[in-house]
């Protein structure tokens, strides 16, 4: 276990339409990997950006969090989602190379035309994904309006 020094937090201010409600509609502030240090310093800071939010909108039910963080960043995200993404779509496409070498031929090539495109299709990701696309879900990061919230 790692000590307190060396631990991160995320510290995350959520705010809810109504009080009794538990998912939350906006988080105006979010902000990671804070040593515990810088966490347990500025508490009064974070609880007077909470309470200032309350202040303002009192029939809102707002939450204050602190989190250790334990999350991967963005990009070891993308880059371990994007490993697993060309895994997949490599043994496709060798699968479905395998299934037109050593298939079964119908009459007029319908099927040979579909497992084509198909194979085509999953290329055509597999170039994508090489070249740094990202068309997959990934933890986001929040954007703080602190500003507007107050």
């Amino acid at each position: 276990m790692t000590p307190l020094s060396q631990r991160k937090y995320i510290v995350k201010i959520s705010v809810s339409m109504e009080r009794r409600r538990q998912n939350f509609e906006a988080v105006p502030y979010y902000h990671r990997l804070l040593p515990y240090d810088i966490v347990y310093k500025y508490k009064w800071y974070f609880e007077y950006l909470a309470a200032r939010i309350k202040v303002k909108y009192p029939k809102r039910r707002v939450v204050l969090q602190y989190i250790e963080d334990k999350l991967p960043t963005k990009e070891e995200q993308i880059t371990k989602k994007r490993k697993d993404l060309l895994k997949a779509k490599r043994s496709m496409v060798n699968r479905l190379k395998k299934e037109l070498a050593f298939g079964e031929k119908d009459l007029f090539g319908f099927k040979e035309t579909d497992i084509q495109e198909k194979i085509n299709k999953y290329q055509a990701d597999i170039d994508d994904l090489e070249n740094g696309g990202t068309n997959f879900y990934y933890i986001p990061n929040y954007k703080n309006e602190m500003k507007k919230w107050i």
